[in-house]
């Protein structure tokens, strides 16, 4: 958290500000080690699923890479953001997502971190990236592995706390929840497994 984003990224002595900053730098198989802080900066995403939606996020995976806290989850925080609604999801508003994996971006790892407080832009459609996993929404061409993270009062359409092949692996949920108005409204959605 010391860190700025101009930074190589490469070092502790040099490290980046944001986990974006560093995520943007890497290629299939890098890995990002994370120190210990709250980290809630966002980065504007647009729907690739029918609707333009501009739904900020804290962290958007593109490759296939490992994301990891130095010291665990009880000192690394992912932290997404409610909009201002009853339900916390509010159409292009406050709403901040917490992890956003991309279609591109298969089998990626994130080990080690309390994801908490995510939510998505619409409570409507079912099994759409801007409705789906507030706290994680995973690859829909390959798993997305969430490995020792407590995921902690996240909320969506469906999929509150992720969505869309994500892989919990020793995992927490506390507080999620799935708003839509129908029968699927999942804490955990289209997720095939989970240890």
């Amino acid at each position: 958290k010391s860190g700025s984003d101009s930074n190589g990224g490469t070092s502790w002595d040099d490290a980046k500000l944001t986990i974006q900053a560093a995520v943007d730098l890497c290629a299939d198989g890098d890995t990002v080690v994370v120190d210990d802080g709250e980290y809630s900066d966002t980065t504007p995403w647009t729907s690739t699923n029918d609707k333009s939606y501009s739904l900020p996020t804290v962290v958007q995976i593109t490759k296939r890479i490992h994301l990891v806290s130095r010291n665990g989850k009880h000192r690394t925080h992912i932290v997404g953001q409610w909009a201002d609604t009853a339900n916390g999801i509010e159409n292009n508003g406050g709403a901040h997502r917490c992890i956003f994996v991309a279609a591109s971006a298969k089998d990626v790892l994130v080990e080690g971190f309390t994801i908490r407080n995510g939510a998505t832009a619409e409570a409507t459609a079912a099994n759409k990236d801007y409705d789906c996993g507030g706290g994680v929404y995973g690859a829909t061409s390959g798993n997305t592995y969430l490995v020792d993270c407590d995921v902690v009062d996240c909320i969506a359409g469906t999929g509150g706390a992720a969505a869309r092949k994500v892989v919990p692996i020793r995992c927490s949920f506390v507080g999620n929840k799935g708003v839509q108005a129908v029968s699927n409204s999942h804490v955990l959605y289209r997720t095939d497994y989970a240890y």
